[in-house]
């Protein structure tokens, strides 16, 4: 690896970093009841929060303005909008930050690695879509009903983890590792990953309908197996989206599928002709699943506090990074050429 291509790593993980606190960001403000409290989409000079007290005042009587505070915080005080203000303010202001760091492995590829200058634009129109849907989830929760739309929510989660991942597939490019070129393997990893990511769905689901405080027993629902409230909505599928028992049970049980095929793959990987690395890695993504069950059963067993809620929506993306990555590994070393690192 040159030092061009090892400078351009290096600043490509600090984004997959800060992705990554992102998201743990993003579920806090949504746990604490902050993220409704900027009523406003300013890019450019939302970045100054408020200097006076005059101006907290004029935002204080503009947030009065919305469903939120008539319907929900309608005792709130100055002192406490100052806080769920700053913590909204501070989740929108790393999304800034995240775009000041990738401006610099951008400014590296259009000089030295043109080849690759393609994948991190897609990743600057991810990351300018995510902003939108961020703000278009918020309008969701400023019209009638205080909550945001819990399908903006999960698209808002999901184009995160896209990021995440097109950043991780970058990385893995530029180091051009030989892999193993294992369709079987590739197949199963794949079929991780890609159960991983419906259990997330769920999971944005399951925090956008508040379907975690409810049913707070486990492994049974209040007592049984199926929750009482259950096929409660018709026609079938607007029960599966929008009852928040439903779409509970759904995330349970894609939560211990996604563990049963995490730990075969793991004895898939046990096969001696399987490179190190890559047994590895099936270790990390056997042991990260086993804990992200524990964090899952322990956030919903103690009714979400917020701290369990927020380490539970970061380690779903170290866990769904991890089965990205074995399957980068799989992939045939044809694919490898998909970005020709030829210095310019």
């Amino acid at each position: 690896m040159t030092q061009v291509q090892r400078k351009i790593t290096i600043w490509l993980l600090i984004c997959a970093g800060m992705v990554l606190i992102m998201i743990g960001l993003g579920g806090y403000t949504r746990l604490s009841g902050s993220g409704l409290s900027i009523v406003d989409w300013n890019p450019i000079m939302g970045a100054i929060p408020p200097l006076s007290e005059s101006s907290w005042q004029e935002l204080f009587q503009r947030y009065q303005l919305f469903p939120e505070y008539q319907k929900v915080n309608s005792a709130m005080t100055l002192p406490d909008f100052k806080f769920i203000y700053f913590v909204e303010y501070f989740h929108r202001l790393w999304g800034r930050a995240m775009g000041l760091v990738l401006l610099i492995p951008t400014l590296y590829a259009v000089f030295n690695y043109r080849s690759i200058l393609p994948r991190i634009l897609v990743i600057w129109a991810l990351a300018g879509a995510q902003g939108f849907m961020g703000w278009y989830m918020v309008k969701s929760g400023l019209v009638d009903d205080p909550q945001v739309s819990p399908f903006r929510l999960t698209a808002h989660l999901l184009l995160a983890l896209a990021i995440l991942c097109l950043l991780l597939k970058t990385v893995f490019d530029l180091k051009s590792q030989a892999n193993e070129g294992d369709s079987i393997l590739q197949s199963r990893y794949l079929a991780l990953t890609c159960l991983l990511a419906l259990t997330v769905c769920f999971g944005g689901l399951t925090a956008g309908t508040h379907a975690g405080f409810i049913y707070n027993t486990f492994p049974d629902m209040n007592g049984s197996f199926l929750p009482e409230d259950m096929f409660a909505l018709q026609p079938f599928w607007k029960d599966i989206f929008y009852n928040p028992a439903t779409i509970q049970f759904i995330h349970r049980i894609l939560a211990f599928t996604s563990l049963t095929l995490g730990f075969y793959v793991f004895l898939s990987s046990r096969n001696p002709q399987v490179s190190a690395r890559l047994r590895h890695v099936s270790i990390m993504i056997a042991g990260a699943l086993c804990i992200q069950v524990i964090l899952g059963v322990a956030t919903l067993v103690l009714q979400v506090p917020i701290w369990l809620g927020v380490l539970h929506q970061m380690w779903a993306a170290v866990t769904l990074s991890a089965a990205f990555w074995g399957y980068l590994l799989t992939r045939k070393n044809a694919v490898l050429n998909a970005v020709t690192l030829t210095n310019t």
